[in-house]
């Protein structure tokens, strides 16, 4: 059982890094206000903020350690707090770098 599990993370860093490498970096300067980042709260479209940067992490869902509800939880909002929370020493602008959209306007 724990050889297939192995396996299964194996292949899934495989699979994220093959996503990772075919997707564009993005660079906005773009603001993003509260209201359009409330709109964004499900599976067909995941935004969520980060310390003031916000992300499409729609695609990201599937590959999320945690599973995709973790992320569906605080999908539409500011995560900033519950991201710290459980990942605290985890580099989100390297892992997010090219789901970036814009800065949250306060």
């Amino acid at each position: 059982r724990a050889k297939e599990k192995n396996a299964d993370a194996g292949k899934m860093d495989k699979q994220w890094k093959s996503f990772q490498e075919s997707r564009k970096s993005v660079s906005s300067t773009e603001w993003i206000t509260f209201d359009e980042l409330r709109l964004h709260t499900d599976e067909n479209s995941c935004w969520i903020a980060l310390e003031g940067l916000v992300f499409d992490v729609t695609s990201y869902l599937k590959f999320h350690p945690g599973g995709k509800d973790k992320l569906l939880e605080v999908a539409g909002r500011d995560a900033t707090n519950e991201f710290r929370l459980i990942h605290r020493y985890v580099n989100f602008k390297a892992v997010l770098r090219k789901f970036y959209l814009g800065k949250l306007k306060y």
